[in-house]
């Protein structure tokens, strides 16, 4: 078998190097009890990646859900104090659209981290136990090719 890195493949090369003492039908139902045991461990695999994009995914809803209502409330509060004190200076219309950018920037900012985030959670798919479910499938096929 090939599948030097995966630590579950180890019990099923040890088991299938001894299977081939064994006759093929014996052999043969210890590889299908072999293989529901590695199945078993891909899916508990498949778990804990979805547990751990679903966080992910989550701080990024977060931020962005903090960027939402960050917006609002220096829209709400700031703006008025930044327009009057602005308003001394320049004219008041000036002023509404200096602290309008400012806002707009800020919101922006906020915005693009949380976009970040959702994309460093990549996909909610379990890629990494379904590349080890593929390799141990491809090394049961291998073994059996050897073994007829």
């Amino acid at each position: 078998m090939r599948l030097e890195g995966y630590a579950h493949a180890d019990m099923a090369q040890s088991k299938a190097k001894s299977a081939s003492h064994e006759s093929f039908p014996e052999a043969l139902r210890e590889l299908a009890g072999e293989l529901t045991v590695l199945l078993r461990q891909d899916l508990e695999d498949a778990r804990a990646e979805m547990v751990e994009k679903a966080k992910a995914a989550g701080m990024g809803a977060g931020l962005l859900s903090a960027s939402f209502l960050t917006g609002l409330l220096a829209l709400f509060s700031l703006t008025v104090f930044a327009i009057v004190a602005l308003w001394l200076v320049v004219k008041l219309w000036i002023a509404a659209a200096i602290v309008a950018a400012f806002w707009i920037v800020v919101t922006a900012a906020l915005a693009l981290g949380g976009k970040r985030k959702f994309e460093e959670a990549g996909p909610p798919v379990p890629e990494r136990a379904i590349a080890h479910a593929k390799a141990d499938l491809q090394a049961v096929r291998e073994e059996l090719a050897e073994q007829e």
